[in-house]
């Protein structure tokens, strides 16, 4: 077991991400969206990390606003700011507290653009790190 204070946002963003699709495909939506608010959460903790320190990453907690707007604290993080404003998204509606909604609080269609949302803020932030050298595709393994 991994001691605590050695998180890993990218494979935590990457397993979140397959996790929130299976729960899609299986019709458990309030989960899949659930899992998608982490999937966010973690890659910009990601992003952060990199061009600061897990310590950085860590201080913005859950809030999904402040991590996205923490971004441009550093300039050299630019490229890997997602292209949606996520704070005026449902990513951020609830998060993290919807674990505690009642099932049923998001439809099929809800729950596939925001699963789909968090693809794509993973495919500009976590996989972008990748393909630029930053992280390694080996990084992510145990995401499955």
């Amino acid at each position: 077991m991994q001691p605590p204070g050695q998180e890993r946002y990218a494979q935590a963003a990457s397993r979140h991400l397959q996790d929130a699709k299976l729960l899609l495909a299986h019709g458990r939506y309030d989960n899949a969206v659930y899992l998608s608010g982490y999937v966010a959460e973690c890659c910009l903790k990601a992003v952060i990390e990199q061009f600061a320190t897990t310590v950085a990453a860590r201080r913005y907690g859950h809030d999904l606003r402040s991590l996205r707007r923490a971004l441009v604290l550093y300039p050299r993080a630019e490229a890997y700011i997602p292209a949606e404003v996520i704070e005026r998204t449902a990513l951020v509606r609830g998060h993290p507290h919807r674990r505690y909604w009642p099932s049923g609080a998001w439809s099929a269609a809800e729950a596939a653009d925001i699963v789909g949302l968090a693809d794509r803020i993973h495919q500009q932030t976590v996989a972008r790190l990748v393909l630029h050298g930053l992280l390694r595709k080996e990084d992510l393994d145990g995401a499955g």
